[in-house]
């Protein structure tokens, strides 16, 4: 079976991301953008944030012009579409500007085609395109694609079986989950159906002169095989999928298979725990109230099962080798292993061969967990080597450096900051940072009161500070200061302040002057910050919408000088935004003079 199918190259979009763009520099022929539906989009002024109730998507066909934060685009894509099932594939040409547009990439590890092939494929599904053909290419060209259907052939379909191969819509998907969800089989409906079951079977047995030949474990039994024939269809499809298709990853093809156990074990659980309890009460309560609630106790730990393996994920979306040898691993690798029976992460910074034994960094202990150095033998130890060949890393030298700048820290958190978190912050390096700083021509803002009605996002992301060259003065952060008084807050940096252990090389401890907001006054603060004990977090900004840092700085001097300011204060939209003139600066303006 397969040779020929092994070879063929995977497409996969389960373990695709989605980032905006902060520049449209970043946009590149042939990439899958989305876009926040206009139909149903609204935007807070209060928190300069828009929120979208779906996504468009596009392929982008040609770029025709570009300056920082505008674009002439020429996207092949859905238009027209009225209702769910009118709309047909066209090449439009469209502008966007990011001070109002948000313009998202979706970032594909696997995709199953190149950028130009990519295009190919979306014109060939254009009328236009065909009509250049010859009467014989014509009757011979077959549309994958037809009017648009929002369940069958929507604009997600058509984007991800250009990249991929096969139509995908994880939108749809993720609607259904949400609204299914309450009805699935394994978070309590089983006992539900059982019940029902068990009516059913009373009722056919009133017939019988036995009556109580049915009784609640045959109905369980009944709907426990239903699900397991369900459950071995879906692994059948994704079976299906990864060896006959090649539509899913070796990575996503094993976590869905640890998905589907889960499930399996979860519904056993829940069918037992049913089953005994609604034993129990049958004397003494009525059995559909009793079931009801169950229901709802279940789904409600379904919920938090969930969400905690959300969590408990890791953010490498790699697969992993079993490592046999030493020459399989070199330093700056990261492996994985087995510690207190879970999965944990490290990065290898040296290798003894005489002694079969591997220097690692990662999170130790079990009450005081540190970031320590340490050593494993190969021998003791079932290693697995991740495959990051995919990624943008950082070179050997700088990814030890970078982990063992943080030798000490004792910040583990078993949602945030564990091994995995660490190593993957030492590895991969973050291209789009580099794009926050503003870039502004000298052209005036010329802005009317519709300007203010919708906009893009203000706040892009958060982002964990691990040293000092990660923050400058302007950035607005969030501190939480683990010292005998523990101090918690929001502020704009104007000063980063040497103190004794940083000028001796020590990058982790250093001092900031923040200027902060209390009521209607703002306050400058001086906070001395260790990172090994202490967390500090930058809110980064979308820069088409903000001041240069050196702006910020001015801005937060003149808030913090003038004190008092009027009930509409607030510091953040007064040192960050780049617009016109608010009420807080005229105020300020009078009061200067």
């Amino acid at each position: 079976m397969g040779n020929s199918k092994t070879k063929e190259k995977t497409g996969c979009g389960n373990c695709s991301k989605i980032r905006r763009v902060l520049n449209v520099s970043e946009l590149q022929i042939g990439q899958h953008i989305c876009e926040p539906g206009r139909k149903k989009c609204t935007y807070k002024e209060n928190r300069h944030s828009l929120k979208a109730q779906y996504f468009h998507h596009a392929i982008i066909g040609e770029i025709k012009h570009r300056n920082d934060y505008k674009v002439t685009l020429v996207l092949i894509h859905y238009t027209d579409v009225t209702g769910l099932k009118k709309g047909s594939i066209k090449i439009t040409e469209e502008k966007r500007d990011l001070k109002y547009d948000e313009i998202y990439i979706v970032q594909y590890t696997y995709p199953k085609y190149s950028a130009e092939k990519i295009v190919q494929r979306a014109k060939k599904e254009t009328k236009r395109e065909v009509e250049q053909e010859t009467y014989y290419e014509q009757e011979e060209h077959r549309y994958t694609f037809g009017n648009y259907n929002l369940f069958v052939s929507n604009c997600e379909h058509f984007a991800t079986w250009c990249v991929l191969g096969n139509k995908e819509s994880f939108q749809i998907d993720q609607k259904w989950r949400v609204y299914l969800f309450p009805f699935k089989i394994s978070s309590g409906v089983a006992g539900i159906l059982s019940q029902l079951l068990l009516e059913i079977l009373r009722f056919f047995a009133s017939f019988v002169s036995d009556k109580n030949m049915y009784g609640p474990g045959f109905s369980i039994f009944v709907i426990g095989a239903f699900y397991l024939v369900l459950l071995f269809g879906r692994y059948r499809h994704l079976y299906n999928k990864y060896w006959n298709y090649r539509r899913v990853c070796q990575h996503c093809y094993e976590e869905k298979q640890s998905i589907l156990a889960i499930k399996l074990f979860w519904f056993i659980l829940s069918g037992i725990l049913f089953y005994f309890i609604t034993d129990a009460c049958a004397p003494r309560f009525p059995a559909w109230p009793v079931t009801i609630i169950l229901h709802v106790i279940f789904t409600l730990l379904s919920i938090f099962f969930r969400r905690l393996y959300g969590e408990l994920k890791s953010p490498f979306l790699r697969w992993s080798t079993r490592v046999k040898q030493l020459s399989e691993i070199k330093r700056g690798h990261v492996i994985t292993f087995r510690h207190f029976g879970f999965q944990h992460f490290a990065l290898i910074t040296k290798i003894h061969s005489e002694t079969s034994e591997i220097s690692i960094v990662h999170y130790k202990g079990f009450f005081n967990i540190k970031l320590t150095r340490d050593k494993i033998c190969l021998c003791k130890k079932s290693i697995r080597r991740l495959r990051l060949t995919k990624l943008s890393t950082y070179k050997t030298n700088k990814r030890i450096s970078r982990i063992e700048s943080r030798l000490g820290e004792r910040k583990w958190h078993w949602r945030c900051n564990r091994s995995d978190h660490v190593c993957y912050w030492a590895s991969i390096k973050q291209k789009h940072w580099e794009y926050y700083k503003p870039v502004h021509s000298n052209e005036t803002l010329d802005q009317t009161e519709e300007d203010y009605v919708k906009k893009s996002s203000l706040e892009v992301e958060t982002i964990v500070v691990n040293l000092r060259t990660e923050i400058e003065e302007g950035d607005v952060i969030e501190y939480y200061i683990n010292s005998r008084k523990k101090e918690h807050g929001t502020g704009i940096i104007t000063e980063l302040k040497n103190t004794h252990e940083s000028e001796n090389g020590n990058d982790r401890i250093f001092t900031l002057v923040v200027v902060t907001q209390k009521h209607r006054i703002a306050e400058e603060a001086e906070i001395t910050v260790d990172l090994n004990t202490d967390t500090i977090k930058v809110k980064k900004f979308h820069p088409v919408h903000c001041r240069s840092m050196q702006e910020r700085k001015k801005q937060a001097k003149r808030a913090q000088e003038n004190r008092e300011q009027h009930k509409e204060f607030n510091i953040m939209k007064f040192c960050v935004l780049r617009e016109k003139q608010t009420k807080e600066q005229k105020d300020i303006e009078k009061k200067e003079k």
